[in-house]
């Protein structure tokens, strides 16, 4: 992972999960943070159903929850988190180490039903037969981080933690009530054990957002580019520090009053 900034929206979540050699092991269903003195951390990575249908709307939701909970194991099924420290590298997907693998694996039998028998067949959801391992002339990287081998690979949810989906659309308003627009995007600076969030990103028009459009406003014809330059003109990049409060039933964050914010691309906040 040579790169120390991080989009988690953009990069991360709803990607490919690998082994070390590669080998698909699952989805990035949601992201845990963890509150922490200085504002947020990431320190896990959500796998599996019992992470997914929190992010399926209404009934669809509690229907995928059930199966799951019906066909588990369990008495008392919890989803599945790896903790950040088990991830060895990031690119087309988010490669763990061959512990944190293994352990996916020997439950990846409930997940994958789940996926091809359930969520494939919901229109506009990412899961299914057709998700296979991307073919990479990349060499599978043989160095895995240096990891406490008392650290379980895999875990339940950390009490306190808040998901990232919980956030993603929150409206984000000032301590003086004025609305800054919604919340789609964490930006992170990447550790060895915990990935730091330092910027919310902010805007009134998520149009363009899963184009990546608000991370990369060059990209495209230039036709669009000026569109999405022009209705995302109004982004705002709010350092975590100034996060007053964050809820999440029901959604919202509160931050620092003050009219200094700059635009995520600078010169992009020009019409």
């Amino acid at each position: 992972m040579a790169d120390d900034h991080l989009d988690l929206v953009l990069r991360v979540l709803d990607h490919q999960i690998l082994g070390p050699d590669r080998e698909l092991v699952g989805k990035v269903d949601d992201l845990e943070l963890t509150p922490t003195e200085s504002g947020l951390a990431v320190t896990g990575v959500v796998v599996g159903p019992g992470g997914l249908s929190q992010r399926l709307p209404g009934r669809l939701g509690d229907w995928v929850a059930a199966v799951w909970r019906r066909l588990s194991s369990s008495s008392d099924p919890q989803p599945v988190v790896v903790p950040i420290v088990h991830v060895a590298d990031l690119g087309s997907g988010v490669v763990l180490t061959g512990r944190a693998a293994t352990a996916l694996q020997r439950s990846f039998g409930l997940e994958q039903w789940l996926r091809q028998y359930v969520v494939s067949r919901i229109p506009g959801a990412k899961g299914g037969e057709e998700d296979r391992a991307p073919d990479s002339d990349e060499s599978p990287s043989r160095d895995e981080p240096l990891v406490n081998l008392t650290d379980p690979p895999t875990r339940p949810p950390g009490p306190h933690t808040r998901w990232l989906s919980q956030l993603l659309g929150a409206p984000v308003v000032d301590e003086s009530g004025r609305h800054l627009g919604s919340l789609i995007e964490l930006h992170c600076g990447i550790g060895n054990e915990r990935w730091t969030v330092t910027h919310l990103q902010v805007t009134r028009s998520p149009l363009g957002t899963e184009l990546g459009y608000h991370a990369d406003p060059d990209q495209g014809p230039v036709v669009l580019q000026r569109a999405f330059r022009r209705l995302q003109r109004h982004d705002l990049l709010i350092a975590v520090g100034e996060v007053r409060e964050i809820d999440t039933e029901p959604p919202r964050v509160v931050v620092e009053t003050r009219d200094d914010r700059r635009h995520p691309h600078h010169d992009a906040a020009a019409p």
